[in-house]
């Protein structure tokens, strides 16, 4: 009896083991770039606190912010949502679009700027791609 406890908990801590590093792994991009969630940015932000980040999301082109969903834009639930620091260099970036869309966004992750009135959840900074999905 005692031997199968001793298997079982070792399985289970194999198991586990597996888990936590399967949930470690980062996926980079071919130009090195983390490719990151915005769950994950918003939840954790201090893992990528200053990394070049690559996010998808719902860019929404007048609150200059990416969001988890429209809704979210729609209704201004601005915590669920990272603020696009655009500068003159990178505001023809979201220019080139006419409305709001789905798309990804790379740029480095700010976690402790919370955008206009610190009411976002983080800010991308240094933008150098705006893209439509």
């Amino acid at each position: 009896m005692e031997r199968f406890l001793v298997v079982g908990v070792g399985i289970s801590s194999l198991v586990l083991l597996v888990a936590v590093a399967c949930t470690q792994t980062r996926t980079i991009t071919q130009d090195g770039l983390q490719v990151a969630s915005l769950i994950q940015l918003i939840s954790e932000p201090e893992r990528c606190d200053g990394v070049e980040v690559q996010v998808r999301g719902f860019i929404d082109i007048e609150q200059h912010a990416i969001f988890l969903m429209p809704e979210d834009a729609e209704h201004d639930i601005t915590k669920n949502a990272l603020w696009l620091h655009l500068t003159e260099t990178s505001q023809h970036l979201l220019e080139e679009h006419s409305q709001s869309f789905y798309g990804k966004v790379e740029g480095v992750f700010e976690a402790d700027n919370l955008g206009p009135g610190n009411v976002y959840s983080g800010t991308l900074r240094d933008i150098t791609k705006i893209n439509r999905m």
